[in-house]
């Protein structure tokens, strides 16, 4: 048997969180009411649109570890998934106590890789990893996303704040090697050697808006709002 799960840790109090845009995706609302109610998770959010979203994300998750929560379940606006993927990210948070952070896989907007990073054994970002490394149950990754993410408790309260700071590079600009506000708190995790794995067989959906076309045979031409506006209207529209 697993060692993990030979002391798997029971989690009682998961309290859900997100900060909430003016505008959103009702498609992700109804994940919500689809998946939480009936778990007996509280959701909880911001009560006016926060531009802020670092800030007020960790001023919530402390408000609730503070209410006494073992977990804290992380939500973005434009992601939906359903009640059974939020069953199994706790199951593995049970299973794994040596886990911090469990984050689903989850496709980037315009048909990018998942957004996550890993490095290698020597500590180098890599662009690309081979099918494999993603077959087992988890797979320990170096950053993910924040869109239903599971964060235990007992390893956060053991983390220096901010958890979520923007830095330039050593330059003082914006370059290649500056760090995100969304890749802090990851970092920080890393100095700390605690663990954040991908959920390799939870996927949840990344909300993108898509413009639909009637094309040259009066059919349907699908386009990505970046493409669009990078280039234009597709070249077989109808006209």
């Amino acid at each position: 048997m697993n060692k993990a799960k030979e002391h798997a840790t029971k989690l009682h109090k998961i309290v859900a969180v997100k900060t909430v845009p003016r505008l959103g995706f009702q498609d992700h609302m109804d994940s919500n009411f689809e998946a939480l109610g009936p778990l007996g998770i509280p959701l909880y959010g911001t009560p006016d649109p926060e531009p802020y979203w670092g800030r007020k994300l960790e001023t919530l998750m402390m408000q609730h570890i503070e209410d006494g929560a073992d977990a804290i379940l992380t939500l973005d606006y434009d992601t939906v998934y359903k009640r059974q993927d939020v069953v199994d990210l706790i199951k593995l948070m049970e299973t794994h106590p040596e886990a911090t952070a469990i984050a689903p896989l989850q496709a980037g907007r315009g048909g990018n890789l998942p957004l996550l990073s890993m490095k290698s054994r020597t500590g180098q970002m890599v662009d690309r990893s081979p099918r494999e490394t993603f077959l087992p149950e988890v797979t320990r990754i170096h950053s993910a996303h924040y869109a239903l993410t599971l964060f235990r408790v007992a390893d956060l309260i053991k983390i220096p704040h901010p958890w979520f700071r923007a830095q330039p590079d050593r330059d003082g600009q914006w370059g290649s090697s500056k760090v995100d506000a969304d890749i802090w708190l990851w970092k920080l995790m890393e100095e700390r050697n605690m663990i954040l794995y991908s959920a390799n067989r939870i996927v949840v959906g990344h909300l993108d808006l898509v413009l639909h076309w009637p094309d040259t045979t009066f059919g349907t031409l699908f386009q990505q709002v970046s493409e669009y506006k990078e280039t234009g209207k597709p070249e077989n529209v109808w006209r």
